[in-house]
């Protein structure tokens, strides 16, 4: 007899999918984080542009003034 079929893989299988599903939640967290901190990295550069400059790149007015608002004051992050 193996001593090993005798014991039931359901709770290892039940922790290991709470376990992945954790890790899943810090990494889309994670991921989330760096993605905003990378969009007000982005707008504080494009805030430096010209209107001309962006309007050029395809941004529409109202994405332009966005720009302004989002990109003011100092640098959100050191580099």
């Amino acid at each position: 007899m193996n001593t090993l079929s005798s014991f039931s893989s359901t709770p290892v299988h039940s922790e290991l999918g709470g376990v992945r599903r954790a890790l899943g939640r810090f990494f889309d967290a994670f991921v989330a984080s760096r993605q905003a901190k990378a969009d007000k990295i982005a707008m504080y550069y494009l805030a430096k542009l010209s209107d001309g400059e962006l309007n050029e790149q395809g941004y529409s007015a109202a994405q332009v003034e966005e720009i302004r608002t989002a990109g003011q004051g100092p640098m959100p992050y050191q580099l």
